[in-house]
């Protein structure tokens, strides 16, 4: 006998507590065999130790034994047999894991010699728990006889929920190292995890985002993804089932292990058993548990990255990884279309699939972070490796060999829309992870956060009707169970609310999507000048050459995710915007280049959105709140170190006129929320001397090129400025008038005798009317402001006074004074001027200094004369009164100055009236019949008219009036004949009457 083979006999018979010597040994070999063993007398040999070659025999007899208690002896001299002895458990997988513990725990204390033996016990064991893994009927016999036994993956999987350690190096991670050398086939090693694998499942799905339990059995599966693709692509494969039906009713891909894990969520999705993280109290505020939940955020979605980045280390579980997240977009493409959840009861919970998306964008932002910007702004320029053709590929029958896993964009919307004579960009033969990580992450986002923030913002405002409500059904002393209704209504909505806005603003989300977008700006920037991604390039503005094909494959779903963001960091975390607006100046980059420029974004709508961006990132403070969230300005100035403010300048000028016409059946009621922003937006730039510039600049291009083909952009603009102002003034007149209708009629006891169904549909009504009333006299007051502060340029006041516009505009300040000021000023007073946000002090103080800033040009004080409809002698007298009144000293004696400038021209008018009272029908304009001044003839239908008003009608109309022929002004000709005639036939009048 050896002193080697000693060793290994009391090595084995410490990790597996087996002998073949039932004698005690002295105190000088306790340590060398453990206390108790269970005696194998079917292996006994003369030198009484365990023979290496009969072990995986002898371990397999051990495992069938049904009376280990009659076989258990005591080692150790002296000692007692314990209650309960590891030797005894009589569970094979219990048994085999404490021996595989056992075996690791030997393997770092003996010394070189043994370590052959550790090995083999160790395959040995690891075969054993495959066999019966693969084959647990092997084990009939035992559990016939010990029927207590639970069954062995069950067993097994109690085992593991109970190790706390999943660790490198952990029980657990070594086991799983070894089965995944030991395995042969993917089929193998499913068939030995299946059940396993199912009572995984349901213990995901029976666990919410807040359970320790979850977080480890995210630990258990990326312990088994890490250890070899095989085990990685059967947690991929494996689809759980129940007896359910609305879960049979749900596709495969959320029937995956990962799509049970990314369903969890603190967002309110509806499920009666949900925890519910916010405590929420109709009568007090709510509690702030706001910590509480990104911390079990962050903590899942830590877990979750770790499992994902398990996924993408192998080879073919990243194949599968990713053909799942394509196939789970593609089944729920309808998640993107808004009418899904503008028609879901944004009061009673989220939809599901709002949490899928939201958490795996979540996730798979962090598998981007590697390209994005850094946060120090140091440089990264893996982002270009971005290849922007991937979404066109993904409609190609070979998408999948050429490395594209993402299914069905190719059907999207893009930034510039294709045409027939367009060819599509030319595809590239294979796409990288970057690329897919890239668009991947954005269409998660886009199907997780677009259509949820159209539920929370509609929520939002109607919170506020809740509460409402529940005080006036206090107040109206409603029965108590309609009360209780409202309450709970209420109750509802803000667990809702607060759980959207705790999940939304949970700051590892806000910082890794600061950087994605940061890092979307500055791709957009590089794709909308150059294809070239070899080397990041300086953006010249402005852009003039073609743009490059790259924007017609590119998604808008990527602009409107950065526009989503941007805004809801406005909205409820303008610190974190603040942060993003400091970070660099690619955004601003990015608005310059896409907001007023059709070529390079072709969705009217998309850029009207970049418009509110644009105001979002500026320090601008509203004086009126038009929604119900918070306006925290940004504290710093954007535009301060950028160094292109004029053609930023034009592009808001660009768009105000272009969103004229959306080609949206409601393109009327939308054009005055689309200007809304521009207004500020202007303002604040008209602030800058470049920004003033630009407008001096492009007025002074209008009135050159005010005859041109295509009509000049501050001509444009100007015309629909005043379309603006007249029909923004008069809805608020109307609305004044019928609310001051109403308020008689209340006043009156009309309202009293209604009946209770009545009364409330007259309240509702009224409510409305005010709303709506207390929009249009926010816009008029706007447009007022704007029209005041620009017309103190004279080159604007130039463009402002030309033919074409003068007589609109003269028309248009009449009309405002005329109800402000004269007798119809009384139809507007309603009680309470500031619950309609009307300011008529402001309104009339605002007014006249655009008349004082006009004043100075007669053909404005004419045209001031001339105006039919609204002047009249009595027209300033009344504004000076007014004014006066509002102590608006300093503009009374402009205003008497243009008073008795219009009176002259009144007068001078007269005259000339009289003298052309008889004058030819040819002399009239056929549209005003006004004397014509500058006559001109219309080439298609050979009508002439005065060049003023075919100019004035080409601003809206490309057409002859006539015949609706296309027109423009360099088409039409001076009628020389006629002006002849009007001349000579004036100087025989005037010779006549000498």
């Amino acid at each position: 006998m050896t002193h080697t083979s000693v060793q290994v006999s009391d090595l084995l018979e410490r990790i597996f507590l087996l002998s073949v010597d039932s004698d005690v040994v002295g105190v000088e070999r306790k340590n060398a065999v453990p206390l108790c063993c269970t005696f194998m007398a079917e292996f006994l040999n003369p030198k009484s130790l365990i023979q290496t070659e009969e072990l995986e025999r002898m371990v397999f007899d051990r495992l069938m034994l049904t009376d280990l208690e009659a076989r258990l002896v005591i080692r150790h001299a002296g000692k007692a047999l314990p209650r309960s002895d590891e030797s005894l458990d009589q569970h094979p997988i219990t048994y085999l894991w404490a021996c595989y513990e056992r075996m690791l725990y030997e393997n770092h204390r003996v010394d070189a010699s043994l370590r052959q033996t550790v090995t083999d016990a160790r395959k040995v064991i690891v075969q054993n728990i495959s066999n019966i893994l693969l084959n647990p009927e092997i084990t009939s016999g035992l559990f016939e006889v010990i029927r207590e036994l639970a069954p062995i993956h069950g067993q097994l999987f109690s085992i593991v929920d109970q190790s706390n350690d999943f660790t490198k190096g952990s029980s657990f991670h070594c086991l799983m190292l070894d089965f995944a050398n030991n395995l042969q086939t993917k089929e193998e090693a499913y068939q030995m995890f299946k059940p396993f694998f199912e009572k995984l499942s349901v213990c995901i799905s029976e666990s919410s985002i807040e359970d320790l339990q979850l977080q480890k059995y995210i630990g258990i599966l990326s312990v088994m993804a890490s250890s070899c693709d095989t085990f990685a692509s059967c947690i991929l494969l494996h689809i759980h089932t129940t007896n359910k039906i609305m879960d049979n009713l749900r596709t495969n891909s959320m029937k995956t292990i990962p799509a049970l894990l990314i369903e969890k969520t603190c967002l309110f999705v509806g499920n009666t058993d949900q925890h519910q993280f916010y405590d929420i109290s109709m009568g007090g505020r709510p509690t702030n548990d706001d910590d509480k939940v990104h911390h079990y955020i962050d903590t899942f979605q830590t877990n979750m990255f770790e499992l994902f980045r398990s996924f993408l280390r192998k080879p073919e579980s990243k194949n599968m990884f990713l053909t799942w997240i394509g196939s789970l977009m593609k089944e729920h493409a309808y998640a993107a279309k808004l009418w899904t959840h503008e028609q879901a009861n944004h009061l009673s919970s989220v939809f599901p699939t709002d949490a899928v998306f939201l958490n795996l964008a979540s996730i798979l932002v962090r598998l981007s972070l590697p390209f994005c910007v850094r946060k120090d702004g140091g440089s990264n320029e893996k982002w270009l490796k971005i290849d922007p053709t991937y979404c066109l590929a993904t409609g190609l029958d070979d998408a999948r060999s050429r490395g594209v896993h993402m299914q069905g964009l190719d059907k999207e919307t893009c930034v510039v829309s294709s045409s027939e004579e367009k060819h599509s960009p030319e595809l590239s033969d294979s796409y990288n992870f970057i690329t897919e990580c890239f668009f991947l992450t954005h269409r998660a986002l886009y199907l997780g956060m677009h259509g949820l923030l159209v539920k929370f913002y509609r929520l939002s405002r109607d919170l506020n009707q809740l509460q409402s409500m529940y005080r006036d059904a206090m107040n109206g002393m409603t029965d108590q169970n309609a009360i209780e209704v409202i309450k709970t209504r209420f109750e509802r909505a803000m667990t809702v609310y607060l759980s959207t806005k705790g999940t939304l603003t949970e700051p590892a989300f806000l910082s890794n999507f600061t950087l994605f977008q940061l890092t979307t700006a500055r791709y957009m920037n590089q794709m909308a000048y150059t294809m070239d991604r070899s080397k990041v390039v300086e953006i010249p503005l402005p852009l003039k050459e073609t743009p490059p094909e790259s924007l017609r494959s590119l998604p808008e779903f990527m602009v409107e995710n950065l526009v989503d963001f941007l805004l809801f960091l406005k909205r409820f975390v303008p610190a974190s915007l603040e942060n993003f607006v400091r970070s660099s100046s690619y955004l601003l980059v990015l608005i310059s280049i896409f907001m007023g420029h059709s070529t390079r974004m072709s969705n009217p709508h998309l850029r009207a959105s970049l418009a509110e961006v644009l105001e979002a990132i500026l320090p601008i403070k509203d004086d009126v709140q038009m929604d119900d969230f918070e306006d925290d300005m940004i504290s710093i100035n954007a535009i301060e170190g950028f160094s292109n403010v004029g053609d930023l300048t034009e592009s808001v000028f660009q768009l105000f006129v272009d969103i004229e016409f959306t080609g949206d059946p409601h393109q009327f009621e939308q054009k005055f929320n689309y200007r809304r922003p521009l207004y500020s937006i202007l303002k604040f730039l008209w602030g800058d001397q470049r920004g003033r510039d630009a407008v001096k600049r492009l007025s002074l291009a209008s009135i050159q090129d005010i005859e041109a083909a295509s009509p000049p952009l501050m001509l444009r603009f100007i015309n629909l400025f005043l379309n603006d102002a007249v029909f923004l003034l008069d809805e608020a007149i109307d609305h004044l008038t019928k609310i001051k209708s109403e308020e008689k009629d209340r006043d009156e006891g009309k309202w009293a005798a209604l009946s209770a169904q009545e009364k409330a549909e007259k309240e509702k009504g009224y409510k409305q009317m005010v709303m709506i009333c207390r929009y249009h006299n926010v816009m008029s007051n706007k447009t007022v402001e704007t029209f005041a502060y620009m017309s103190t340029e004279k080159e604007v006041t130039e463009l402002l006074c030309h033919s074409v516009l003068v007589n609109r505009i003269a028309g248009m300040l009449n009309y405002f004074l005329e109800h402000l000021v004269g007798p119809k000023m009384g139809a507007l007073k309603v009680q309470d001027f500031s619950h309609c946000e009307f300011k008529p002090k402001e309104l009339v103080r605002g007014i006249c200094r655009i008349y004082t800033n006009l004043g100075g040009n007669g053909d404005f004080c004419r045209a001031v004369s001339q105006d039919g409809r609204s002047y009249s002698r009595q027209l300033f007298s009344q504004t000076i009164r007014v004014l006066q009144k509002i102590n608006c000293f300093d503009l009374i004696d402009n205003i008497q100055k243009i008073s008795d400038e219009a009176l002259k021209y009144v007068d001078e008018e007269a005259v000339e009236e009289e003298m052309f009272e008889d004058a030819p029908g040819d002399f009239f304009d056929p549209i005003t019949s006004t004397l014509m001044r500058d006559p001109v003839v219309l080439p298609s239908s050979k009508v002439t008219v005065d060049r003023s008003t075919i100019a004035r009608h080409l601003l809206s109309d490309h057409t002859d009036p006539f015949n609706r022929s296309p027109l423009t002004m360099e088409q039409v000709t001076s009628n020389t004949d006629l002006l002849t005639q009007m001349e000579e036939w004036l100087n025989e009048k005037k010779n006549s009457n000498l």
